[in-house]
């Protein structure tokens, strides 16, 4: 818990919550906090409810979309776990060696 509390104070921290419901006020109440507090902090909200919980659940839902609403880094995104991991990106990094292969194989790939 120290080590969660001391993380949203940061700089330069990302947080993403992926079908969280903040119903657990030692979890959520401390990242409201960081989130009024911490101008570094990006928060990430995933669920496939997102839209209509944040105006119909509890008051953490409600207060980070007024947060939001007041351009503060707090982001909602309505897609279930399985959908939102098909939206993140393959980060590995290429060597030269494989880009150079990809680009010859979207080159050389047949309509």
């Amino acid at each position: 818990m120290a080590q969660y509390l001391a993380a949203v104070r940061e700089p330069n921290t990302c947080l993403l919550a992926v079908g969280f419901g903040f119903n657990d006020d030692h979890l959520a109440e401390p990242l409201l906090a960081a989130v009024q507090s911490n101008p570094h902090l990006r928060l990430i909200v995933t669920d496939p409810e997102a839209k209509y919980k944040t105006t119909n659940a509890n008051r953490y839902w409600k207060r980070f979309f007024e947060l939001s609403g007041r351009n503060e880094d707090v982001w909602f995104i309505n897609a279930s776990f399985e959908d939102f991991a098909q939206m993140v990106p393959d980060l590995k990094s290429l060597t030269p060696a494989d880009a150079l292969l990809k680009a010859i194989k979207n080159v050389t790939r047949e309509p």
